[in-house]
């Protein structure tokens, strides 16, 4: 199985995928957001959920006018780079480094995931107000 999903279009292939909506998950509003619709070219997420032949699933974050740069974590933002937080269920699992992320530990069931783009310091990028992420509903057998 795999998801697709992006903020500006829907891919649907073998699972029902569903808009995020505005409201951030949880502990992570609290660090404020950055705009960037005054960016030359904003920052975007695409979000590939593939079942693991082994176990989980496992995540593709691809991203443009974006860039992982985990050495530069607390650092003071000038451009659209930092992590990703994914959440399953609205609950944050992990703060993202890089495009893939091995996601394990889940019950049978539906569960949602999403990933947010966040700033080097913890500022959520969004594009007029509206969170830079991508979701994707999954089924755990």
């Amino acid at each position: 199985m795999v998801c697709v999903w992006d903020f500006r279009h829907q891919f649907k292939i073998s699972s029902i995928l569903r808009f995020a909506s505005v409201a951030r998950f949880n502990d992570h509003a609290h660090h404020g957001m950055l705009e960037t619709s005054g960016y030359e070219a904003a920052p975007m997420i695409k979000l590939e959920v593939i079942k693991d032949t082994a176990s989980g699933w496992n995540l593709h974050l691809i991203t443009q006018n974006f860039k992982f740069t985990p050495e530069d974590i607390d650092q003071p933002v000038d451009k659209p780079e930092g992590h990703a937080h994914v959440y399953v269920d609205g609950e944050r699992i992990s703060r993202i480094y890089g495009p893939w992320f091995h996601l394990t530990g889940l019950t049978p069931g539906p569960h949602t995931i999403r990933v947010f783009l966040d700033a080097n310091d913890y500022s959520e990028f969004v594009f007029n107000g509206v969170p830079i992420d991508a979701i994707a509903d999954v089924v755990e057998e």
